[in-house]
């Protein structure tokens, strides 16, 4: 080698070292959280060694230069989520940012909630969602085989082109020790969410979440989970979501709107009896009041389309011990009486947990056809259905059950009056496995 290239190729090294170690301070993110016509959340986790983080922004292929948003919270803790909102956006408007941790910056997009309402025609979008992401830690996981399967399967969701990503609950997995004490809480999450191939999901859209009961305690964990109120802090630390159930009832739930559609992100573990009480009145799933939240919200929602997010099933009429709502009757033939009392239309129910996926339709007398997709495993161990009430289910649409790793995403397209949903499951590859277009005019009632 030349004696003149080696100056050169040691300035190379140093600076591809100073890189990577400016970088090993932003231990996770960016990541998109809440998206609103004139304001978005970005949110991160840095190191204990950091003294200053910033986000600067403009609009894409503006003249003009950044502005800056700096973090005023706390720093130098042995955990640091952190949330950085940006105000006084413009709908619709495409911009750069720079995440800065002190040296190090990191560029990325955004774009804000369109401004369409009497206008123009809503928008079409699409959106991905998922469950069972969870993550092998050799010095935690049960001895034996991995359970964690291949992560390839967040590339495949890191190149989807979509609008939102919504995490369907059991987001991480805790283990024995991690939901024994608040320090294995924060280490669960924090390590999770380093993982490298999980980073394109976060900073490419929009990410909303819900809890089930692996990221919310131990396996079927209900209200009486003796750290429920740290969990709920910690699940509020790392995902950007713009609020968490009420100000006089904290859980996770929570809604928001994309285009033409109403999104309810709903709880189901915090007010949840154990599974094993016996199903009569007393036994709770979503409790009355997050219950009434949501009926009230039904009730002034004029979507087209109006998802319903759990972590379980809703409608699954198998009662599959700690699986779905139907062990829970009280609520459940609440809920059914209320969609078809007051006549809502447009709805559709995304559910995760189950480790396949699979289409669940209903018909209750007086109302038209309800479905509830359940989407799951990411990454957790696929699971086959060998139970009666699994195999020999009269409500399960032909063809949609898949035991493999696999994610959903769901496209809104059409005029108005004329609205679609496709509803698509993708497997590893991003290949898609099964499929099934439901028009508007199917989700109303005649």
């Amino acid at each position: 080698m030349s004696k003149k290239l080696l100056p050169l190729l040691f300035l190379l090294c140093c600076a591809s070292g100073f890189a990577q170690v400016q970088n090993a301070k932003l231990i996770a993110g960016p990541m998109l959280g809440f998206c609103e016509h004139k304001s978005v959340l970005i949110w991160c986790e840095v190191s204990a060694k950091v003294d200053a983080v910033a986000v600067y922004y403009k609009e894409k292929n503006s003249s003009e230069g950044f502005k800056e948003t700096k973090y005023k919270g706390q720093l130098h803790q042995a955990y640091n989520p952190i949330k950085i909102i940006l105000g006084d956006l413009k709908p619709g408007t495409e911009y750069e940012y720079k995440l800065e941790v002190d040296n190090y910056s990191s560029i990325n997009n955004f774009k804000t909630r369109e401004l369409w309402e009497w206008r123009k025609p809503a928008p079409d979008f699409s959106f991905i969602f998922g469950s069972c992401a969870y993550l092998n830690d050799s010095a935690y996981d049960r001895p034996g085989k991995s359970y964690g399967q291949s992560k390839d399967i967040f590339k495949s969701m890191g190149n989807e082109k979509t609008d939102l990503m919504i995490w369907l609950g059991d987001n991480n997995y805790l283990r024995e020790a991690d939901y024994s004490s608040t320090s294995g809480m924060d280490y669960r999450y924090s390590h999770d969410r380093a993982t490298p191939e999980l980073q394109k999901i976060f900073a490419n859209q929009p990410n909303y979440a819900i809890w089930d009961d692996h990221d919310y305690g131990s396996n079927d964990a209900s209200s009486n989970f003796r750290l429920k109120d740290y969990s709920l802090e910690v699940f509020k630390k790392y995902w950007g979501n713009m609020s968490f159930g009420e100000p006089d009832n904290p859980a996770t739930y929570t809604t928001f709107s994309w285009s033409d559609a109403d999104f309810f992100l709903l709880d189901d573990r915090y007010f949840r009896s154990p599974d094993e009480r016996k199903d009569d009145t007393d036994k709770h799933y979503f409790g009355n009041q997050q219950l009434t939240w949501l009926e009230d919200n039904l009730l002034n929602s004029k979507a087209s389309f109006k998802f319903i997010i759990n972590g379980n099933q809703l409608l699954n009429p198998a009662k599959i011990q700690g699986e779905s709502l139907s062990q829970y009757s009280a609520e459940y033939n609440r809920l059914l009486k209320f969609i078809t009392e007051n006549k809502i239309n447009g709805l559709f129910f995304i559910s995760g947990d189950r480790h396949f996926s699979e289409l669940i339709q209903i018909q209750p007398a007086g109302c038209y056809k309800l479905y509830d997709y359940t989407s799951s495993p990411l990454t957790s161990n696929p699971y086959k259905p060998n139970k009666p009430e699994e195999l020999n289910n009269s409500a399960l649409v032909n063809g949609s059950l898949q035991s493999i790793q696999n994610y959903g995403k769901i496209s809104v397209s059409g005029g108005k009056g004329n609205r679609q949903l496709k509803l698509q499951t993708l497997d590893i590859n991003g290949k898609v496995v099964y499929e099934l277009v439901i028009p508007e005019s199917e989700l109303k009632v005649k």
